[in-house]
């Protein structure tokens, strides 16, 4: 989740993650891929461990993958290879 917060401070101005609603945060958090910081650097990881015959960054133009959409409930998200370990749930004392 530091990577999380990190890139939420870099790229949204955003200091305290926590504070947001939930629509708005899956809805931020769900772009953290396309920017050059953390999330990205540790979904690239996971990508070339993964699949180590393939180059670890893809850039736009002939041969490029298709964005993918990903369903943004914590279970789909903790079933994603590419997703799983980048965030945490923990329910509040509310």
């Amino acid at each position: 989740m530091d990577d999380v917060v990190s890139d939420f401070s870099v790229f949204h101005r955003v200091d305290d993650v926590e504070a947001l609603s939930g629509p708005r945060f899956f809805r931020l958090a769900s772009r953290l891929v396309y920017y050059q910081g953390a999330v990205q650097a540790r979904v690239m990881e996971q990508a070339a461990k993964e699949q180590p015959s393939r180059p670890a960054v893809q850039t736009g133009g002939p041969g490029a993958q298709a964005d993918r959409v990903v369903d943004l409930t914590p279970t789909a998200i903790a079933m994603d290879p590419a997703l799983a370990g980048l965030f945490s749930y923990a329910k509040s004392g509310g």
